[in-house]
């Protein structure tokens, strides 16, 4: 696998068309949301994200160009297999949701062959949403003037 040159927490403006291969994992939607269970911080959900792993890759000639493809559609797969649960934050990948496309390869003059697959899947977290903070409290009174406003002429007139 080539090794990862950039890495944005966040999406990025533009990205440079000098840094291939790159990987770009989006989410999409939130197909599912459903409550757990209430707990003395509030309550629990499971969100349901569907996301998707955009994998573009350049080479010389279309034999080397689908290779690369392949080997970096399968890193997200072997990723996404292995380690299944992210992190410590508790959610988690359900690996069923799986599935892979591939685009044509095409040669572009400038860049060379370039070629492109996303890796589509669910991942499943958990959320609370809190009912412990407290109120903020009560707004200050404004003097407010009300009066009409005036009425806007005819055109023309």
């Amino acid at each position: 696998m080539p090794q990862l040159i950039s890495w944005f927490a966040l999406d990025a403006a533009q990205l440079p068309v000098e840094d291939w291969p790159w990987i770009m994992v989006v989410g999409r939607e939130t197909p599912a949301l459903t409550m757990v269970e209430s707990i003395p911080e509030g309550d629990a959900y499971d969100v349901t994200y569907n996301v998707r792993a955009y994998a573009y890759v350049r080479g010389d000639g279309y034999e080397g160009t689908s290779s690369l493809r392949s080997r970096v559609t399968l890193g997200i797969r072997e990723i996404a297999l292995t380690k299944p649960t992210l992190g410590d934050t508790g959610a988690r990948i359900d690996v069923p949701s799986l599935r892979e496309s591939y685009s044509e390869l095409d040669e572009i003059e400038l860049l060379g062959t370039i070629a492109a697959s996303y890796v589509d899947l669910r991942v499943i977290a958990r959320e609370v949403v809190r009912t412990d903070i407290p109120p903020y409290g009560r707004a200050r009174t404004i003097a407010v003037t009300v009066r009409r406003l005036p009425t806007p002429s005819p055109e023309g007139s």
